[in-house]
């Protein structure tokens, strides 16, 4: 498991970025309820993560590859 100085480290590099962009702000609007509930692992995030992405019809680096292949790619189908 890495350190929190391995974390806080790797987090540096996506201060430059636009709020929008930056995963460090990527929560500050969701409701503090689910913030819990991810927490205790109640839902996986990197589920609901890869069921967006395949949603949008992008495969891991956001290229447009169509919904099929998208819920292929990711595993949500």
């Amino acid at each position: 498991m890495k350190s929190l100085n391995q974390k806080v480290t790797k987090m540096k590099k996506y201060y430059d970025r636009t709020d929008d962009l930056n995963p460090n702000y990527m929560f500050s609007t969701t409701a503090t309820q689910l913030l819990c509930e991810a927490e205790k692992d109640d839902f996986d995030i990197k589920f609901l993560v890869r069921k967006e992405l395949a949603n949008r019809g992008v495969d891991k680096d956001g290229k447009w590859i169509g919904f099929q292949a998208a819920k292929m790619e990711h595993g949500v189908e």
